[in-house]
């Protein structure tokens, strides 16, 4: 009997070793999802990966785990000994790469050199609109698609000068893929609500009391098909549903409220 145990546990060990995995991207020459195995160290899963490319950026090597993000550089020895867990994703940075702003991507402003009070209507977290603009306080919709994050933040400093509002502002803009430790414990609500914008997260915080922090919905508001964002995914609730309304939002996400069609009006 102790024999049939003892195979059974080794058969569901590696059994559940077999379906587990992280994943290894950027500028390795196999990307793509490795079987996990414990002890893996990021050494391992690099050369798992089929090693690097001849332009990987040594010292930008980023691990997302539990959706908080690590930079490691390979010249340190410690950091080549990091172990892996299942569901890990790596990621290699390319050498010269700049990235471009592109729609849907979630972006972080920071201004200086701006009034304390203008600093906490912009220091926020934005995403970019299917239009590929970037609406701002006091000047609106400005366009970020396509352009680097410098550019970027060229061009807000630009425009609030235009318009009178500062002569001498400096915008850095961070996104998913930079902003390393930047605190970012606020969410995004936006649409038929009655109180736009950017709210605090506090843990535990769910749709529902989201929503509610933004002062509900307006009376147009299809609470039926309330939209997350969340790592560049979408997902639809329906906050008529209690198992909806409880689920768990976090730091950086995006909750949207559309506008009743006409036929559910």
């Amino acid at each position: 009997m102790r024999v049939i145990l003892m195979f059974c546990l080794l058969f569901q060990v590696s059994l559940s070793d077999e379906i587990l995995s992280y994943e290894v991207n950027g500028s390795v020459k196999k990307p793509g999802k490795v079987k996990w195995q414990r002890g893996v160290t990021l050494a391992d899963a690099i050369e798992a990966a089929g090693g690097l490319k001849g332009d990987a950026r040594l010292d930008q090597v980023t691990l997302t785990r539990s959706e908080k993000r690590y930079v490691f550089d390979l010249k340190n020895e410690t950091h080549l000994k990091v172990k892996i867990d299942s569901g890990d994703v790596i990621e290699v940075k390319q050498v010269g790469l700049i990235s471009k702003i592109r729609v849907g991507q979630i972006l972080q402003l920071r201004v200086t050199g701006v009034p304390p009070a203008s600093k906490k209507e912009i220091d926020a977290v934005y995403r970019v609109d299917p239009k590929g603009m970037v609406a701002v306080w006091k000047i609106g919709a400005i366009k970020a698609q396509g352009k680097t994050k410098a550019e970027f933040a060229k061009n807000l400093a630009a425009a609030y000068k235009k318009a009178g509002i500062f002569e001498a502002a400096v915008f850095k803009v961070f996104s998913d893929d930079n902003w390393g430790d930047v605190a970012l414990a606020q969410i995004t609500v936006g649409g038929q609500v009655r109180k736009p914008g950017h709210i605090i997260w506090k843990k535990g915080m769910n749709l529902h009391s989201a929503i509610q922090s933004a002062g509900g919905e307006t009376p147009i508001g299809a609470m039926n098909r309330v939209k997350l964002y969340r790592n560049g995914k979408a997902y639809v609730y329906d906050m008529r549903r209690k198992d909806h309304q409880g689920v768990k939002v976090y730091a950086r996400d995006v909750v949207e409220v559309p506008a009743k069609s006409n036929r559910s009006r």
